[in-house]
């Protein structure tokens, strides 16, 4: 198969291979460079692309901290939240606790004013009564006192009627 050209470090032809071995093997001072050069670029961009794969798994990771820092501070703010809630829940029921007791208190002494009143009541009631009971006792004292007296007269007479007549 002829060879497009026979002078080292040609292009050949894809179609036809070289004829020469040695013309494939060796290469030319130039392509030798070019190829060195296409090496150390080849190797830069593999480390540029290993960088860039480093800078960007990092990004990752700093995103993902990020996210778990931000998840973490919206749980820190929500616990914040539910304490804050706690405390004006235990706050209020304090509050209602302490009016609860004043109305109690308040109730009490208003059921302590109205059973003094009552028992008050109650005293000059059963103080009228007494008196009353007193000054009937006395009445029925000198009413009997009255019929005593009118029995002891009427005897008397009977007897005086009685001597009379025997």
């Amino acid at each position: 198969m002829p060879a497009t050209s026979t002078v080292p470090g040609a292009v050949f032809d894809g179609a036809d291979p070289p004829s020469n071995l040695e013309e494939c093997l060796i290469p030319s001072k130039t392509e030798d460079q070019s190829l060195n050069y296409l090496a150390g670029k080849v190797e830069s961009l593999n480390q540029q692309l290993a960088e860039v794969m480093r800078l960007r798994q990092r990004e990752r990771e700093q995103e993902r901290c990020r996210r778990g820092d931000e998840q973490i501070q919206r749980e820190r703010l929500h616990k914040e939240q539910l304490d804050h809630e706690r405390k004006l829940n235990a706050q209020r029921l304090i509050e209602m606790a302490q009016l609860h007791d004043e109305a109690l208190h308040q109730a009490s002494r208003d059921h302590a004013d109205s059973l003094a009143e009552t028992v008050s009541q109650v005293t000059r009631k059963l103080e009228m009564e007494r008196q009353a009971l007193h000054a009937e006792d006395l009445l029925s004292v000198e009413a009997y006192r009255k019929l005593w007296t009118a029995e002891i007269g009427r005897r008397t007479k009977q007897e005086k009627q009685l001597a009379m007549v025997c």
